[in-house]
């Protein structure tokens, strides 16, 4: 295998001694709900982290705005319609998919199909618009010693979440790069860090770790709740997660957190997570799973506007 390319070699961080500060770790959630578990799952915020929460935010707020739309929800959408119109075409219409998804044709193979859409559900096909803005950044964090840290920025190539079955995140997609901007700012690097911090208080011993940070906004409208995890509830195939640290709501309700334990039923949390708080919890052969309810335009925000979630979200895997 070709090694990664190094699009950016981080200063060394020093960190102090100052242990990370949890809103509630699991300690406190599963005696709260009288249930033994002692897997992580901590909700945190950025000032319990040691990072300046306020400038954090209103560093990297604005960088949301020029996201590209991420397209694959498009098509997902689209293919999903064509399943519930024509059931008698489901094997061609995942023959179709297969390349359709990853943006390898387009709609001309099944044109015949899309003609014979009733008018209605044409009019639904027509306006399956894009909901979430997003981005990717790829870092090998590495702890040097006691206190000394080294983040590298590496090309983020392809991306799938390989659970199997039927998840459609299995499909290989590749987004945007993530903004230097972002990626350098001393605060970002530092969270990244952190996040090392907390693994390593897990595992009590230095780890080397790849870190996908995604960044994504979710769009609500007034026709249309925004989706953040079409998925549904679901895992995410790595070893530790942040499934999101919000960076800011506007006009908008719901967005409500859940993690659930293994019978993707029972909800251990729910929060609905404000600026600069986030979840981090194991993953990945763990009994939690997670998903994140649709946000909904505030009906008093003015007719032009839309409603928007932001967020950056970590797939942390130990290398």
């Amino acid at each position: 295998m070709d090694e990664p390319t190094v699009l950016h070699q981080s200063d060394i961080f020093c960190l102090d001694d100052d242990k990370i500060e949890y809103v509630m770790d699991e300690r406190i959630i599963f005696s709260d709900l009288k249930v033994a578990m002692r897997w992580p799952l901590r909700v945190f915020n950025l000032s319990g982290m040691g990072i300046h929460q306020n400038a954090f935010i209103k560093k990297l707020a604005p960088t949301f705005q020029d996201l590209p739309w991420d397209e694959y929800d498009v098509r997902r959408e689209q293919i999903s319609l064509l399943h519930g119109a024509f059931p008698d075409e489901q094997r061609r219409l995942e023959m179709f998919n297969r390349d359709y998804y990853v943006g390898g044709c387009d709609t001309s193979d099944i044109a015949d199909l899309i003609g014979m859409l009733s008018t209605e559900k044409k009019r639904e096909f027509d306006a399956i618009m894009p909901h979430r803005r997003r981005s990717l950044a790829r870092f090998h964090v590495r702890k040097l010693s006691r206190q000394l840290w080294n983040v590298a920025r590496i090309s983020a190539g392809n991306y799938s979440q390989s659970q199997g079955g039927d998840d459609f995140r299995i499909a290989v997609r590749k987004f945007q790069e993530m903004d230097r901007s972002v990626t350098e700012y001393a605060g970002f690097q530092k969270f990244l860090v952190r996040l090392g911090q907390m693994v390593e208080d897990i595992h009590h011993r230095p780890e080397y770790l790849e870190i996908n940070a995604h960044q994504v906004t979710t769009v609500a409208r007034r026709e249309k709740f925004g989706e953040g995890a079409p998925e549904g509830t679901h895992q995410d195939g790595m070893d530790y997660i942040v499934s999101a640290l919000v960076i800011e709501r506007k006009h908008v309700h719901g967005g409500l957190s859940y993690v659930y334990g293994s019978d993707k039923t029972t909800p251990y949390l729910h929060i609905t997570l404000r600026p600069g708080q986030g979840i981090f919890q194991t993953d990945i052969e763990s009994p939690f799973w997670h998903s994140v309810t649709p946000i909904r335009i505030d009906p008093n925000a003015g007719d032009d506007v839309v409603g928007e979630r932001s967020i950056l979200g970590f797939d942390i895997k130990i290398l």
